[in-house]
């Protein structure tokens, strides 16, 4: 304590100055440089002070503070002393609530994000009808961001929280459209198959394409069967005789679904639809 310390300077770094402090007082100076920056130099006058007076002048424009253990000096950050004042006011809050519904179908939307942008803490996550709630925020002006997977991130600027009532949001997202690639998707037909499992000889499947493709079909899938050998019809009807056998037992199929041959000139008015005709 009796040792004095004098150190004169118009540009001296802090490492300078913890140097000429060890060689006047032979204490040790010890810090994490890191976080101090022992390179940054200012202008520094002391005289003729003691250790203490020293410490205080060369640390009073940092958050750092010293302590002294034996010979050895300890230089750390500052830590704030927390408020324990408990009559000290409190900062007024307000909840947040609302939806979030699809911009076109007006559907809610489960499992959508909101948070504030300024306080990532303060969030929430939409549940099966779509509502979210957003409590404890403090009073004043918020950009809210709302964002799902498959929809185009939302945006509300400036919103207004104020402690007289709750805040209510009405949120459209809107979809967010990808251009990808051509895809061409092809069945696999089987024309060796009927569509009728259970068809036991005599079986074959006649598309559309077919009977706009081969002469005289006319569009007609009755009128294309009469040209496959063994079957024989006539023109003013729809009935057809495969190998001699009765016409009342061909089974006509749209799609699989059975279909009367009473019905059939109505449905040949259809664009696209496909027939098949079976041997019992």
């Amino acid at each position: 304590n009796n040792q004095r310390i004098s150190i004169q300077s118009d540009s001296i770094s802090l490492k300078e100055a913890f140097s000429c402090i060890e060689q006047q007082t032979g204490y040790s100076i010890a810090y994490e440089q890191l976080t101090l920056d022992p390179d940054k130099k200012a202008p520094l006058s002391i005289k003729n002070a003691t250790i203490d007076q020293a410490l205080k002048r060369l640390l009073e424009s940092t958050r750092y503070t010293y302590k002294i253990n034996g010979y050895h000096i300890i230089i750390s950050p500052l830590v704030k002393e927390k408020r324990t004042n408990k009559d000290a006011p409190e900062i007024p809050t307000q909840t947040i609530r609302g939806s979030v519904v699809d911009s076109k179908t007006n559907a809610p939307i489960e499992y959508a994000t909101v948070e504030i942008v300024s306080f990532p803490s303060l969030g929430s996550v939409t549940d099966s009808l779509g509502q979210f709630c957003i409590r404890n925020v403090p009073i004043g002006r918020y950009n809210i961001q709302t964002s799902f997977i498959g929809y185009n991130t939302h945006l509300v600027n400036e919103v207004l929280v104020t402690s007289s009532k709750e805040i209510r949001l009405e949120i459209s997202l809107n979809e967010n459209i990808q251009h990808l690639k051509e895809i061409i998707v092809r069945p696999d037909v089987n024309k060796s198959a009927p569509v009728n499992t259970m068809a036991i000889t005599g079986g074959r499947m006649i598309s559309m394409e077919e009977s706009s493709r081969f002469a005289s079909g006319f569009d007609d899938p009755a009128r294309l069967s009469t040209s496959f050998a063994g079957v024989a019809g006539n023109v003013g009807t729809n009935a057809v005789a495969i190998r001699g056998n009765s016409p009342q037992f061909t089974q006509w199929r749209l799609e699989g679904i059975e279909i009367p041959s009473q019905t059939l000139p109505i449905l040949q008015t259809w664009q696209v639809w496909e027939a098949a005709f079976y041997l019992h």
